[in-house]
This record gives structure tokens, C-alpha cells and sequence, in this order.
């Protein structure tokens, strides 16, 4: 799941990570959206599902019913906005609140393209981030929605972390979690 303020990326995200597509004009998600990708890690098959959450106050109710069944969650801000970054703290307190205790997050600095030439316009230091995912056990990074790489690596990460913590129960026979769908249900 990818939670964050509205307008930091988590579509963007998405599509370049989906279709390698950098959407020019993306538009808001309304409430939640999702998609689904199948990768391969350990010579498993594995169906992600991908949901996609609006950043808007009005709802919330409905974004964080969503919650419950994820196994790991994208944190995002918007590098050049600070606002965002600050909003983090009640994000993870909702993914806390609503995951389960071994819910992965990684928290992800967006739009790194726009402080490339322009380095005023970093509002977030790197170490910012690195101090606050240090704090909350959690992965981080500072990608470009326009960069497939480094996205493709993001979602990577957060995957063998979680086949990590989730090998041995789907080995034994464990009930497959909707949000970490394997084929044949066995990694």
C-alpha cells in the first residue's frame, strides 16, 4: 500500500513501477485505487497487489480500512516539500494502528529529479529521512517517480524483506494473505 500527503507521487510511482510510464499529468486518486504486478524473486512467482491511497482528510475512513491486509507499505513524501515529510509521523502512526506488527514500510523521498540541478530546492535532508526510517525500523530511499531503477528496486527491497519474514508460514501451509498472493499459494 502507498499512503502519503496528496501530490507527492504515489501514482507516479506506480505507473513507472506497472507500465514504465512517467504519467506528465496524473490525476488524483479518489479515494483508493489499485493494480497488480507479478515478479519473480527466489524463482517464486509472486502477485503483488498494489493499492494506491489519496492523500485527502475526507478519506481517511475509507483509505485505512485498506490497511489491515497489507504486508507492506510505501511511505511517501515529496523531497522539495518539507510539509510532507513532517506528515510521515501521522501516517506511520495510521500503518502502525491498522497493519499488522510485521508490516514492512519503507519510507520513500520522492521527486529527487527535481533537486538534481536545482539543489535549493531540497526542503528534506537526506539524513532527515535516514534518521526518522532508522527510528521507525523502517527501509529508506530517495527515488525519481521518472527513474524505473530506482523504483524497481524500492518495490524489490520491500519484497524479499517480507518473503523474509513470511517464508517459513507460507511454507507451512499458512493461510496466504490477499496482499501477497504466490502461485500455487506457497513461496
Amino acid at each position: 500500500i502507498l499512503v502519503g500527503d496528496m501530490g507527492v507521487g504515489k501514482t507516479s510511482l506506480i505507473s513507472q513501477y506497472i507500465k514504465n510510464i512517467f504519467p506528465e499529468n496524473p490525476l488524483p486518486t479518489i479515494a483508493i485505487e489499485f493494480t497488480t504486478k507479478i515478479i519473480e524473486l527466489n524463482t517464486t512467482k509472486i502477485k503483488l497487489q498494489i493499492w494506491d491511497t489519496t492523500g485527502e482528510e475526507k478519506y481517511k475512513s475509507i483509505t485505512s480500512h485498506h490497511y489491515r491486509k497489507a504486508l507492506g507499505a510505501l511511505l511517501v513524501y515529496d523531497v522539495t516539500r518539507h510539509s510532507s515529510f513532517e506528515n510521515c509521523v501521522r501516517w506511520l502512526s495510521e500503518l502502525k494502528n491498522f497493519t499488522d506488527k510485521d508490516c514492512v514500510i519503507c519510507l520513500v523521498g520522492n521527486k529527487i529529479d527535481l533537486i538534481e540541478k536545482t539543489k535549493s530546492k531540497r526542503d528534506v535532508q537526506i539524513s532527515e529521512g535516514e534518521n526518522f526510517a532508522k527510528r521507525n525500523n523502517a527501509i529508506f530511499f530517495e527515488v525519481s517517480a521518472k527513474k524505473f531503477g530506482e523504483i524497481n528496486n524500492c518495490f524489490q527491497q520491500m519484497v524479499k524483506k517480507i518473503y523474509e519474514i513470511k517464508k517459513d508460514f507460507y511454507k507451512t501451509g499458512g493461510s496466504v494473505n490477499e496482499s501477497f498472493v504466490v502461485k500455487d499459494s506457497i513461496i
